[in-house]
């Protein structure tokens, strides 16, 4: 015949079972048949009064029949007289206590009750014991018994706060003065009714042990000794170090980044060529414009300055897109083995969404957004200095306009990078939480709906996207701010080179006097843009400086040791041996293992738990 365990709080099928065994305070109390039980008159027989006490109260519960028949074995059992004293007892603890109740804060049971949900322990009593004065002014502990709870109810009549301890390792307290806290059954120590002082400790208070502690009146509360359990992600501040950038270029390959700057060069210079040549042309500097071999040369050289523009531009574009993708490759592969390498103390301490940031968002910006990026930024480097040495070459004076304008052009520009490259590094660390969040509410999802608390997480998440945006919208009215200023220096840059070209127009080639003015007219856009692509490069390169983090960390150790070569023949025994071993979880904490010796023999069979 097959055994069958059931593990079961209802009465009605108990009668019914062969053997029962009776779990308190997470150890088996006693076991035996039903009949056997209610003899002995133990834990089982409490159990039943008090389920017998509470149908009582509320009979709807159970069936008239299962009622009766309970208290009759309970009568045949313990006796009537005996039942019915327990039955008083009982009934009349919980009608005290429901009395309290009412007369320290005017709520009903059922109401109080709700209001906050802490766990207590002996430690915190007997603080409160070994703090007793007599005083006018002391609190009320009310103990309450019922089958299931026993709830502690107090009312404070001081300014100090109450402070309630489980084992010295979960705390809460009461924040508000009329509060009343419902305890778990974990409550191992009743409290008569009575009086005790209040606990007076100025802005600290201390309970077990010294374990746990509280300042600015019980606010906040940290371990002593030992560090958080989830470390804050703290904003880099600053400018990006030099090492950062040196540690992407390297990424990329010195072949790379020589071919982009060498032929983004040539680029320029062809471009530059082809518009001065396009001036002389239209001027007709050699007074040969009907001789054929005159117009022959003008466009052989426009179009040989042509094709050097299209290889060139081929060549620097290669040469940046084969690179970026290079670094981004070489940065994902080596955050992904520094990631496989680090010690389980990190993964306890970093939250997931942390971690998933450097592989989602971080590395993205290195697949599109850099490469984009360093795409438009060193032709604008180029086209910037080209553009001012047109409208040098052609108007010399104009150099009088360009050291101040550079000055006012340079503090516009640091303030702008550093305001958004800030911007950048608090919307990264405020994406982390937005994914933790997000992947927390799926896996409790089951738990969530069943306390009912979907409008609490579902605000959660909307105040972390919220504070995400506003980086993004700062972000914005910093592009906004740049925009206006860089708008007045290009203006004046327009206003000076018209201004010198009309009155150097008895002395100065027609021709040069049109090409500085329509390389004016482009120094707005190239301001903008090269301020801009700089800012950006700035902001986004903090993807690499996170990314970079992760190699600091240190690594496990390596999978082999060549200073301690392995024997080919190693293991030739199964003997294994602990001596003087220590162990804790990760650094900070206290040893869980102290001074551990064992040795275990070949053969044999060890558990551990």
């Amino acid at each position: 015949m097959d055994t069958r365990i059931l593990v079961t709080h209802s009465i009605t099928f108990l009668p019914t079972v062969d053997e029962i065994v009776v779990l308190k305070n997470g150890e088996v109390s006693e076991m035996g048949s039903y009949h056997q039980l209610l003899e002995r008159k133990g834990a089982f027989a409490e159990f039943l009064v008090q389920h017998l006490q509470k149908t009582l109260a509320t009979p709807d519960t159970v069936s008239e029949a299962d009622l009766e028949e309970i208290k009759q074995q309970l009568e045949t059992a313990i006796g009537r007289d005996e039942l019915q004293r327990q039955l008083s007892v009982s009934a009349s603890s919980v009608s005290g206590s429901r009395s309290d109740i009412h007369s320290l804060g005017g709520r009903s049971r059922s109401s109080s009750l709700r209001r906050l949900s802490i766990i207590i322990i002996a430690a915190a009593l007997s603080i409160i014991h070994s703090q007793q004065q007599t005083h006018a002014a002391a609190e009320e502990i009310v103990t309450l018994t019922s089958s299931s709870v026993s709830t502690l109810c107090a009312k404070l009549t001081r300014r100090d706060d109450v402070w309630c301890v489980d084992s010295g390792a979960t705390t809460h307290m009461c924040r508000d003065k009329n509060s009343f806290l419902e305890l778990t059954p974990t409550i191992s120590q009743k409290v008569s009714v009575g009086s005790v002082s209040s606990m007076k400790m100025d802005n600290t208070k201390q309970l077990s042990n010294g374990s746990l502690q509280t300042e600015n009146k019980g606010k906040h509360m940290k371990f002593k000794g030992g560090r958080r359990l989830i470390e804050a992600e703290v904003a880099q501040t600053g400018s990006v170090k030099w090492h950062v950038y040196g540690h992407y270029f390297r990424s990329i390959g010195t072949m790379f980044i020589v071919g982009t700057l060498l032929f983004n060069a040539f680029f320029q210079s062809f471009q530059v060529g082809t518009n001065m040549w396009l001036s002389a042309w239209s001027t007709n500097a050699y007074g040969a414009q009907n001789e054929t071999g005159a117009q022959d040369l003008y466009l052989g050289v426009y179009g040989a300055l042509g094709i050097g523009q299209v290889l060139s531009v081929l060549v620097s574009m290669l040469s940046v897109s084969i690179g970026a993708i290079n670094a981004a490759s070489v940065l994902h592969n080596t955050l992904l083995a520094n990631v496989f390498r680090l010690p389980q103390s990190l993964f306890d301490t970093t939250p997931i969404g942390r971690i998933l940031t450097r592989f989602s968002s971080d590395v993205n910006v290195l697949d599109q957004t850099f490469p984009m990026i360093l795409r438009m930024a060193v032709p604008n480097v180029y086209k910037m200095l080209a553009t001012l040495f047109v409208i040098v070459y052609s108007t010399p004076i104009f150099v009088g306009v360009i050291l101040p304008l550079g000055i006012i052009y340079y503090f516009i520009q640091q303030v702008y990078v550093s305001t958004s490259r800030q911007l950048k590094r608090l919307q990264s660390i405020s994406n982390a939480p937005i994914l933790s969040n997000f992947g927390e509410s799926l896996t409790g999802v089951p738990t969530i709906r069943a306390y009912g608390i979907q409008e609490r997480f579902t605000k959660m998440s909307e105040d972390l996207v919220d504070k995400n945006q506003m980086c993004f919208y700062l972000t914005i009215m910093t592009n906004r701010w740049l925009s206006v200023r860089l708008e007045t220096i290009g203006n004046i840059i327009i206003f000076f080179s018209s201004i010198f070209a009309v009155l150097g127009r008895d002395t100065m080639d027609p021709g040069l006097v049109g090409l500085s003015i329509s390389y004016a007219m482009q120094i707005t856009q190239s301001l903008n843009m090269l301020v801009r692509q700089t800012s950006d490069i700035e902001t986004n390169i903090v993807a690499v400086e996170r990314i970079k983090e992760y190699a600091a960390y240190k690594q496990e150790a390596p999978w082999e040791n060549p200073s301690h070569p392995v024997a080919p023949d190693w293991p030739q025994a199964g003997h294994v041996v602990f001596r003087d071993y220590k162990l804790r979880y990760r650094e900070g904490l206290d040893l869980v293992l102290r001074g551990i010796n064992v040795a275990v023999e070949g053969g044999e069979k060890v558990h551990h738990y």
